[in-house]
């Protein structure tokens, strides 16, 4: 659980909390919103994305996602997000737990393990 002043989430930009767990922005409403920090396109941080128009766009694939739902505005996965309150002036974020992250090789050996050329 992370606590923050609402004034520390500037409109049109992203702030990381919980260890870079959970990105924190703001809708449409200026309602303070968070997500898992996580680009479900390839996993990527989304501390340094552009929010405009209610939409948070991914600063590596500029994938974007509603800032009211997390839902992705293209096709795809969406952001999962993260529960929000704010009570007299302060925001609490409630973090998902820590996960260990597999390391890049980790991944890359799984992909080669289910990896189909079609042609067998």
């Amino acid at each position: 659980m992370t606590f923050f002043s609402t004034t520390g989430v500037p409109a049109g930009s992203c702030i990381e909390l919980c260890d870079g767990r959970v990105v924190a922005t703001r809708d449409d409403d200026e309602n303070i919103v968070a997500f898992e920090n996580s680009c479900p396109h390839s996993g990527q941080r989304l501390g340094d994305a552009l929010v405009k128009d209610g939409v948070l766009r991914c600063p590596h694939h500029f994938w974007g996602f509603s800032t009211a739902t997390g839902a992705n505005v293209g096709t795809g996965p969406g952001l999962t997000p993260v529960p929000v309150t704010v009570r007299d002036g302060m925001v609490e974020v409630q973090a998902p737990e820590a996960t260990e992250q597999e390391s890049f090789r980790e991944m890359m050996l799984q992909h080669a393990r289910t990896w189909s050329r079609g042609d067998r």
